[in-house]
């Protein structure tokens, strides 16, 4: 196993429940063509592989994205150019809704409403990278308005 060096979960207080969102994460101006995942439906331990998770692979200058669930790829990309730009952050963008995922990473789409079936509670997100290359330097969460 290639397992990631950094893991990090958004609070549970912020994804308990979600059955919706909208996750955008801002790459460091310069970074070059990421190793990253992120995340969805996970456990909020250890394990960056567990759940759902969006997996983003460097091939030369560009990259290619896999979705696993608990290991096993479910749906793969084309290979997408990666424009590293010195200036402005490159933006990874996910959107869930519906029980299927769209994936924009730049201009690029990468899934276009892929379906994933929820996993029965398991409601975490989380980001992991591989090395000290890749820097993120801002991460958002939008959900719909939830009312208690």
């Amino acid at each position: 196993k290639d397992s990631p060096s950094n893991l990090a979960w958004l609070p549970e207080k912020a994804t308990e429940g979600l059955d919706a969102f909208a996750l955008a994460c801002e790459l460091a101006p310069g970074s070059t063509a990421p190793k990253a995942c992120v995340i969805l439906q996970g456990d909020g331990q250890r394990d960056a592989l567990c759940g759902w998770t969006l997996i983003l692979e460097p091939v030369g200058d560009k990259v290619r994205a896999y979705l696993e669930r608990y290991d096993e790829r479910v749906f793969f990309s084309d290979l997408v150019p990666f424009a590293k730009d010195d200036k402005k952050p490159t933006r990874l963008e996910l959107l869930y809704a519906n029980k299927r995922l769209t994936v924009k990473l730049g201009e690029h789409v990468l899934f276009d409403q892929a379906p994933l079936l929820p996993i029965p509670g398991k409601s975490r997100l989380g980001l992991a990278t591989w090395g000290e290359q890749l820097r993120v330097e801002e991460l958002e969460l939008r959900a719909p308005s939830r009312t208690r």
